[in-house]
């Protein structure tokens, strides 16, 4: 059996546009979306999410992720302005802005308790020994704000009074 090979000429427009068409169809199929995501802690509960880039994870799903550290309060901020459509951070910055007109949405928690301990000298042994000392916090207005004066109510003590700067 003989086999037929018939040659057609195509115009060179018609092939260049067909090549750079091939091209950009696989150039597209490999691009990586590009996400930057800012992170408001140094700490323990923040290693998932580095994790998810060191193994890879980010990249199997077409994702090439841009980590970057804005400390406390500020992620949110980075967030609102859109320098960063994702920010990982605590649930406090959310209901801030959020009472305050914005339309911000936490998707999922890290953690299910503040990963949070208030240290004192070793002379002080009751919790009651502490009203009137001051104490420190990252930043007002921070999860570390909110989480001490949540712990200062409930022990029965004003911030503002009891807690002095």
């Amino acid at each position: 059996m003989k086999a037929y090979c018939r040659r057609v000429k195509l115009p060179l427009h018609v092939i260049l546009f067909a090549v750079l068409f091939l091209g950009l169809c696989i150039t597209s199929a490999a691009a990586k979306t590009q996400l930057r995501v800012a992170y408001s802690s140094i700490s323990g509960a923040g290693i998932v999410t580095w994790l998810a880039l060191d193994k890879g994870l980010f990249a199997k799903n077409d994702l090439d992720v841009e980590l970057i550290y804005v400390a406390g309060s500020q992620a949110m901020q980075s967030l609102l302005s859109g320098t960063t459509p994702i920010g990982i951070q605590g649930i406090e910055p959310v209901l801030r802005v959020n009472a305050h007109g914005n339309d911000t949405v936490m998707i999922l928690g890290i953690v299910t308790k503040p990963p949070f301990s208030i240290m004192v000298r070793p002379e002080i042994v009751d919790y009651r020994e502490l009203k009137g000392k001051p104490m420190g916090i990252t930043r007002y207005g921070s999860s570390t704000d909110m989480l001490l004066r949540l712990t200062l109510d409930k022990w029965g003590f004003k911030p503002e009074t009891d807690a002095p700067e």
